[in-house]
């Protein structure tokens, strides 16, 4: 009761939020405290409250599921695991249900094929979760009473490949929407493997009923949903209905694409547009938007074609159209997404400043005097206008992802155009996040690219594209060839994603001073191309101490020395490893494709089977990578069985796993199955782990082990 002991129990609910990242921590930490029975306990169900959870599909993640309180809680995230989605599954028949009304935050993650059947039934559920008991019905219990309260949903997420083609899916979505439209905030959808728009579009009608509702928008996030034509209707009402809270609006595919369709052009028939003519849609949707207040604004992969053929007419007409309403909002956008943009090369009618693509962006640019991140991946432009576009924001960027180039001319006039571009890319300072595409690679920019390399590098977090290894190097690194120190160098890497044209043959030691610089902070590391085992050993080495959660090596030509420097360094993962010597990797994925792992593929599984490392390792490939015989067979058996949070394995294109050591795989795993299942009691808490559901998926394309049909 003292001040001093509040304020050590309100940073004990504190610490527990954080630590609700992993839902087995949160329940760790509640058992310690159960003292605080008032504050971290239900006593009257014995059942832990914690504000924040997140379900991985982990074997705890079940019995956390049964220890907490779902009517506690704030904000709940559950990723693609069928131990939580699957059947029978307690998330979705109990606890989703009894916990959807409290929530100010949910995300749902489905991005596993074998997952997608789930939506309806997931969208039905939370659908009568939200609606049951509306305000107004009579209700006697307390319990009745209790659920009258209106949802406190703000922030609903849904992640999938493809949204279901049911009727069904849409009516529960838009009640869903209905539901909590007066406090919602965020919406995203995100389903980035849309279905086929000339086969199939979404009876999407309740949805944007349900959308117009909503007023508070903050974030709308539409991706790779094949909508209607009510689209192009309905949207002006949604950005109208929230156009003084609406701060970021993302379109992406054909939920993008469907905007530039006229009635005429779209499923709906009926004259909208001439050819030629704006149509009204689009009228109303610039005229919603001179209203809107946006900061971030993307439209990735709106496509203005028709197979082969740039579509005409209305098509191109409200394209022009579109991009002159975005102009309006340049003075206040921060971040501009306009990446895998096919139309910056197509003519338009002459709405505005501008007669194509480019030479909108070339005047856009410079009113966006608040931009901060531009995004450009996928697509090409000239050199003189991408010179153009990046000279007046330069200085401000904070993120950039670089499209690629085509050169006109030749001689004298492209050099002096690449100088202009390298003295602009030199003035590049605060950059955190770099996406460099094909160009790091091109013998005719790869050394302006190490230009800007060295300029950023001192801030850069997060670096992807292709490269010559000794130009990456020479751009990241502190010391100078000859050995000498200089100032800058990469310091805080999080993320190094980069496909390598060259082995570092000629580059070792600089290799290793960069990786060492960043070896407390990079925590995902993708290589794909020729790296060696001696490169591939340094960086086993160097970054043993380093964070790691992602960790993906692809072509890189290692042989099963990698191997078995990796296996060794998995294995000194344990608590009984010194301090100093420990290894600190914690991986959720970890991908070696193409490794020859040959007779270290046997060590390797077994040290990734017992390694501390790979405890919450929820993705592993080792496609092409020469695994066969009977031994590694168990061992893949063990893993298979042993792993609680292993969702995904790939073993594809490994053409030597045959039949029979198939049968050892199955085998050995129904064994390690046998022992869990006949364990008593006592048994399964001490030394053998209580059995678990199969809620993981394996792959064996391009093996030898069964006909096409059951390849997985």
């Amino acid at each position: 009761r003292r001040p001093r002991d509040l304020a050590f129990l309100a940073a004990l609910v504190r610490i527990v939020e954080l630590l609700a990242a992993r839902a087995s921590d949160a329940l760790a930490v509640g058992l310690v405290c159960k003292s605080f029975q008032s504050l971290l306990w239900d006593v009257s169900t014995g059942r832990l409250q914690t504000p924040a959870l997140l379900l991985r599909g982990h074997l705890p993640d079940g019995i956390a599921l049964e220890r907490t309180q779902p009517g506690g809680l704030l904000s709940l995230k559950a990723l693609n695991s069928s131990l939580v989605f699957g059947q029978p599954s307690l998330f979705l028949s109990d606890f989703l249900p009894r916990g959807a009304r409290g929530l100010q935050r949910l995300g749902l993650h489905l991005s596993s094929s074998e997952l997608t059947s789930c939506w309806p039934r997931i969208l039905e559920l939370l659908s009568l979760a939200l609606s049951t008991a509306r305000p107004g019905t009579s209700c006697s219990s307390s319990a009745a009473r209790e659920i009258q309260a209106p949802p406190n949903l703000e922030e609903l997420m849904l992640h999938g490949t493809s949204f279901p083609r049911e009727a069904e899916a849409c009516e529960h979505l838009g009640s869903v929407l209905a539901s909590c439209s007066n406090r919602l905030q965020l919406l995203d959808l995100t389903f980035p493997k849309a279905l086929d728009p000339s086969s199939a579009v979404l009876s999407d009608g309740p949805f944007w009923d349900a959308l117009q509702r909503c007023r508070r928008l903050r974030q709308l996030v539409l991706s790779g949903l094949p909508f209607s034509q009510r689209a192009t209707t309905a949207l002006p009402t949604v950005l109208v209905a929230s156009a003084g809270s609406l701060r970021s609006l993302s379109l992406t595919g054909p939920s993008a694409s469907v905007l530039l369709k006229s009635h005429a052009d779209g499923s709906e028939g009926g004259a909208d547009a001439g050819e030629g003519e704006v149509s009204s849609s689009i009228h109303r949707l610039i005229a919603a938007g001179q209203k809107l207040q946006l900061r971030e604004l993307t439209l990735r992969s709106m496509c203005v074609t028709n197979g082969s053929e740039i579509v005409v007419g209305s098509g191109r007409s409200n394209l022009a159209a579109l991009l002159c309403g975005i102009e309006l909002l340049a003075p206040e956008l921060e971040v501009l997404n306009l990446s895998d943009s096919g139309w910056l090369g197509v003519p338009l009618p002459a709405l505005g400043n501008f007669s194509n693509g480019t030479e909108f962006l070339e005047s856009l640019l410079p009113q966006c005097y608040s931009l901060r991140e531009l995004h450009l991946a996928g697509c090409a432009l000239p050199l003189s206008s991408l010179t153009v576009m990046l000279t007046s924001r330069a200085r401000y960027l904070r993120k950039l992802s670089l499209p690629d180039l085509w050169v006109q001319g030749h001689g004298l006039a492209v050099e002096t155009s690449l100088s202009k571009l390298g003295q602009v890319l030199r003035s590049f300072g605060q950059l955190q996040e770099l996406d460099v595409g094909e160009l790091g690679a091109r013998q005719d920019t790869r050394r302006h690219i190490c230009t800007l390399l060295s300029s950023v590098a001192p801030s850069l977090v997060r670096l992807s594209g292709c490269f010559q290894t000794e130009l990456l190097i020479e751009g990241l690194s502190s010391i100078f060839k000859t050995g000498t120190c200089r100032e800058g160098g990469a310091r805080q890497l999080e993320a190094f994603d980069v496909t390598l044209r060259s082995r570092p043959l000629d580059s070792l030691e600089g290799l290793q001073s960069v990786l060492r610089a960043n070896s407390t902070t990079l925590r995902s590391i993708s290589i794909r191309g020729m790296l060696g085992d001696k490169a591939a050993s340094i960086l086993f080495s160097v970054l043993r101490t380093a964070p790691l959660r992602r960790l993906t090596i692809m072509y890189a030509g290692l042989s099963s020395s990698a191997a078995s420097v990796f296996a060794a360094l998995l294995r000194r993962g344990g608590i009984t490893t010194p301090e100093p010597e420990r290894t600190r990797w914690s991986f959720d994925v970890l991908v070696l494709d193409g490794l020859d792992t040959r007779a270290e593929a046997a060590s390797l599984v077994e040290a990734i089977t017992n390694s501390r490392c790979t405890r919450f390792l929820h993705r592993l490939c080792l496609s092409c990578c020469s695994i066969r015989g009977p031994e590694v067979a168990q061992e893949i058996g063990r893993l298979l069985m042993n792993s609680e949070s292993l969702l995904e394995l790939d073993l594809r294109r490994n053409v030597d796993f045959s039949r029979a050591d198939f049968d050892e795989l199955l085998q050995k795993a129904l064994q390690e199955w046998g022992k869990r299942v006949s364990a008593p009691p006592s048994a399964l808490r001490k030394s053998v782990r209580r059995p678990i559901p199969l809620n993981g998926v394996v792959y064996f394309g391009d093996c030898r082990v069964i006909s096409d049909d059951l390849s997985r």
